[in-house]
């Protein structure tokens, strides 16, 4: 060696043999920031030192105020929602609804709405006051609750105490509310009989202000423990939470899809005494609690019901084996086989047999089959369990679904294939354009206006025809085309105009899956969203002029009319097309 080769040498710092170990553990980008934090010269010549457990607390994030604060934000918007909603509802006789801070009572001709102060009943004005009150007293505390989150998560620092004691308080009001309603429910108030013995049923209100109640107890169980995370996870540990997720809501689908296949999926009391029930398969008669009649589907005179009844059948009982299939992929996943491809694959089917049984329960629930049978809306059923519980396993797994396919999302961003527009917008416009298709399907089978005096009494009015049901004896389903042909023109007009939105939404679709290789098909994706979304807007201004200008000497808006389902989802479907058209330009990769 020469002297200058060991002169150099000499100068070597000593601290740079241990240097390479800390870039061969930690991502390049966060060894540099810890090799230059631990030897930080400040003013005077000294030097801050970082520990290893300073160190390890820097790539830690609290994500606690971050969980609590969503929890108690739609745990809020349930209270809001909840509030004004009805609590109670009959269909015994009058259709009846009781809210908070009314009653409406819907009788031939008109509808009578009588506020809790018009109540004759000192003391039941004093129960509903004072549910009116600890609902506003909820909210309030909810609203607090939230405030206290987002600034917790604005501070990094923990929910607790003021997160905690809110979120208790905020427990404790709605304790009180639906404990005030639940007494009503079942209390004669000035010698009348009671709700229940009404056959009022618990109806939407009150139920969506439970969910609420429920949010805010999850929310006070996560304020009660600081969760830190490193702020880069694992793909590892990653996807072994959502294989976990994903199993747990499987089973969870296959619990409820087997449960509701032998329940009622619509029911109503006829009498004070007797309440009809039907199931997918059979239409129950019960007289004081004693079952006096069992009619199979079948039986009831109906070739194009029974043929729904046997649908309904086969993809219930085709949900509980798509369940069950994919709680069995979940659990391969942990260990270690299958993964990704499997559960994305089973949860895509257990989501789609459990959504298309929903969506035929919901079908026997509104669809006229014969003439000689009303629909059990227009008879008055209610939804009952048997719905709410395949609907439950359909959303629960199309969510896990999602979360899954969010993740298969997200490792393709960090690896997109060269020339294709993987992105946020890409996969955007593509679940939205499929949700917007979805919407039209339905609003262009249902119907655009409908008027209900009793259920004897009322008018349907599809994009394609009028359904009403006639006072003759046998009270037979009626449908009529459109005798005037300027409601023809804008209803069926705009219906075809919707069918072809739908048309081109699909193609969009199919080119939003297309960009994903070749980025410059991205611009004609959302050209073919924009002409989507014109035409929806045509669609849903004529059937607004069809509503509020009179044609042929008759008004759907003076005669009483109300919009219905079908009027609702056009708009709806016109501002998610125009979101994601917008979106998938903006957000482009």
């Amino acid at each position: 060696m020469s002297d200058d080769q060991a002169h150099a040498t000499e100068l070597q710092p000593v601290s740079n043999a241990a240097a390479p170990a800390t870039s061969n553990t930690l991502p390049a980008d966060t060894a540099t920031a810890m090799k230059s934090a631990e030897h930080e010269p400040i003013e005077g010549g000294s030097v801050v030192t970082v520990t290893a457990d300073a160190a390890e607390g820097a790539l830690l994030t609290n994500v606690t105020p971050t969980i609590f604060s969503a929890l108690s934000f739609v745990a809020l918007v349930l209270y809001v929602i909840a509030t004004p909603l009805p609590w109670l509802r009959s269909d015994l006789g009058a259709r009846t609804f009781v809210s908070l801070w009314s009653t409406e009572v819907t009788t031939s001709p008109s509808r009578v709405v009588l506020d809790v102060g018009d109540y004759a009943c000192a003391e039941q004005r004093q129960y509903f006051r004072a549910a009116e009150a600890f609902a506003i007293i909820t909210i309030f505390f909810a609203l607090v609750t939230l405030v206290v989150g987002l600034a917790a998560r604005a501070r990094a620092s923990s929910a607790k105490p003021l997160g905690t004691v809110f979120a208790l308080l905020t427990l404790a009001s709605g304790v009180v509310c639906w404990a005030v309603a639940v007494s009503a429910y079942r209390r004669s108030f000035c010698g009348q009989a009671t709700y229940d013995d009404r056959r009022f049923f618990v109806y939407t209100g009150a139920s969506v202000f439970v969910a609420g109640w429920v949010l805010t107890a999850v929310a006070l169980a996560v304020s009660l423990k600081d969760v830190r995370l490193p702020t880069l996870l694992p793909q590892a540990l990653v996807d072994r939470v959502i294989f976990t997720a994903f199993t747990l809501v499987a089973f969870g689908a296959f619990v409820f899809a087997v449960v509701s296949t032998p329940i009622p999926i619509v029911s109503q009391w006829m009498a004070q005494n007797t309440v009809y029930r039907a199931s997918i398969w059979h239409l129950y008669i019960y007289t004081n609690g004693v079952m006096t009649t069992k009619t199979s589907l079948y039986e009831l005179g109906c070739t194009e019901l029974a043929r729904y009844a046997r649908a309904t059948q086969a993809f219930t009982v085709m949900s509980i084996f798509t369940c069950l299939f994919a709680f069995a992929a979940g659990l391969l996943a942990l260990r270690g086989v299958g993964g990704y491809k499997t559960v994305v694959l089973t949860g895509i089917f257990a989501t789609a047999t459990a959504l298309i049984a929903t969506s035929l329960d919901l079908a026997i629930y509104f669809k006229d089959f014969c003439p000689t049978l009303p629909t059990f809306d227009a008879m008055h059923f209610h939804r009952d369990a048997g719905v709410a519980l395949i609907a439950t396993s359909a959303v629960t797994m199309a969510a896990v679904t999602l979360v899954a396919i969010g993740s298969v999302v997200l490792q393709l961003l960090r690896d997109r294939p060269a020339g294709g527009n993987v992105s946020a917008g890409s996969f955007v416009y593509l679940i939205g354009t499929l949700v917007s298709v979805i919407f039209l399907i339905v609003g262009v089978a249902t119907p655009v206006y409908q008027r209900e005096v009793s259920n004897t009494d009322w008018v349907k009015v599809f994009w394609w025809h009028i359904q009403s049901l006639s006072q003759a004896p046998g009270r037979t389903l009626v449908l009529a085309d459109f005798t005037c042909e300027a409601v023809w023109q804008r209803l069926v007009g705009g219906a075809s105009i919707a069918v072809a939105a739908i048309g081109i939404s699909a193609i969009g679709a199919v080119l939003g899956v297309l960009q994903f290789v070749k980025g410059g098909l991205n611009a004609a994706a959302s050209a073919l969203g924009f002409l989507s979304a014109a035409l929806q807007l045509v669609a849903f201004l004529l059937a607004v002029d069809a509503w509020r200008r009179e044609h042929c000497g008759y008004s759907f808006k003076a005669a009483g009319f109300d919009y219905d389902i079908g009027f609702a989802l056009v708009p709806s479907s016109f501002c998610v097309t125009v979101v994601v058209s917008v979106l998938n330009l903006v957000l482009k990769a």
